[in-house]
């Protein structure tokens, strides 16, 4: 009998059980970190940017029950998009496992000029446990460019933005951590445990990575990287592409997902079981002919020119105003015509990739 299963069902299936007596299980991680996609911007005290922020007192953060109460209110009139959010919220704030939960220190800092996407939260089981949330790629194409920036930079300013934000939350509270991110976020995460001070290092008892993308070099190498073995826990789709790019932390366990292709990257559409993940035996076909493929890109271009190839990529989309993932999914064929003959003036590996994205991906 097959499986379909998903975060919903979990929620609907789990939701009655509170963490004290059906203890924090894998698929939670995956709940709180998909609700760091959430705009909290009116509901949850926290700052612009990550240096502006302040200790908040544990009894002054809302609860995620009092936050779906308060998104219904704010918006009588929703649209497609904004109800699948609240029917999400509504569902996380009523059950009795996740509605206790409270939520602090949301930031959400975007800066299209420096090419930058920064956003996390933390959710608070308790004032002596949390759970810190770094949001991955979102729709804007300048979260992807940033994604990319892996590939050639050192670091990347949200890396930066990441480990301050986790030093601060570890400082003000005397507290165990878990931390999580999807995609970009996952990167963030881990780069924000590396760099943590030795004393945090011992708060935190788990890193979950939710189709992350890896590292340029070899991560076995990587001291500070190997003394998380034990605590990272990474999970893939069966169709996973931004995961495989680079070399991947650690080993993977793979996740069965009910996606199209690319659209397996979403969390939402990944299956569970009654406690775990609804596990795959491996990667499908795609997943390893498309990352093979995106990652000779990368390392077939020198390291000096990978950052030129990147923004020539992203330029191109651009100027022909895809500016989101969705523009960028459902070109009409007016535009993905007027996007090719355009391409006679990008590099042969950047004509390439191209040509293997949209072959790939939207037929």
């Amino acid at each position: 009998m097959s499986n379909n299963n998903t975060m919903t069902n979990y929620i609907q299936l789990r939701g009655d059980l509170s963490f004290f007596f059906h203890p924090f299980q894998e698929v939670d991680s995956m709940v709180l970190t998909q609700l760091s996609y959430l705009d909290f911007a009116d509901y949850v005290p926290g700052a612009d940017t990550v240096s502006h922020l302040s200790h908040i007192p544990y009894g002054q953060m809302p609860t995620l029950s009092l936050i779906a109460i308060q998104f219904e209110h704010n918006h009588p009139d929703r649209d497609e998009e904004l109800e699948k959010t609240y029917q999400f919220l509504k569902l996380v704030g009523e059950s009795k496992r996740y509605g206790s939960i409270r939520v602090g220190y949301y930031v959400n800092d975007v800066d299209f000029a420096k090419e930058k996407q920064f956003s996390a939260v933390t959710f608070f089981f308790h004032p002596f446990h949390a759970f810190v949330a770094f949001r991955g790629t979102d729709q804007h194409m300048v979260s992807w460019k940033e994604n990319f920036g892996l590939t050639y930079a050192a670091t990347i300013g949200a890396e930066e933005d990441a480990a301050t934000y986790l030093q601060f939350i570890g400082k003000h509270f005397p507290l165990l951590l878990k931390v999580g991110g999807h995609s970009k976020g996952g990167a963030l995460a881990l780069y924000a445990c590396r760099m943590v001070s030795n004393r945090l290092f011992h708060k935190i008892t788990d890193v979950f990575l939710f189709d992350a993308p890896g590292t340029l070099e070899d991560p076995t190498l990587d001291p500070k990287v190997t003394r998380y073995a034990s605590k990272i826990h990474a999970y893939v789709p069966e169709g996973s592409i931004v995961g495989q790019m680079m070399i991947p932390y650690t080993p993977q366990t793979v996740v069965k997902s009910n996606g199209h292709r690319i659209y397996q990257h979403s969390m939402a559409t990944w299956l569970v079981a009654s406690n775990s993940f609804d596990y795959a035996p491996d990667r499908n076909d795609f997943s390893y002919q498309m990352s093979e493929q995106i990652n000779q890109w990368i390392y077939g271009l020198p390291l000096e020119n990978r950052k030129d190839n990147v923004n020539q990529f992203f330029d191109l989309l651009d100027s022909n105003g895809i500016k989101t993932f969705y523009e960028a999914t459902h070109m009409d064929i007016k535009k993905l015509l007027g996007l090719l003959v355009k391409t006679t003036k990008m590099s042969k590996e950047n004509r390439d990739l191209l040509g293997l994205i949209i072959k790939n991906l939207f037929f």
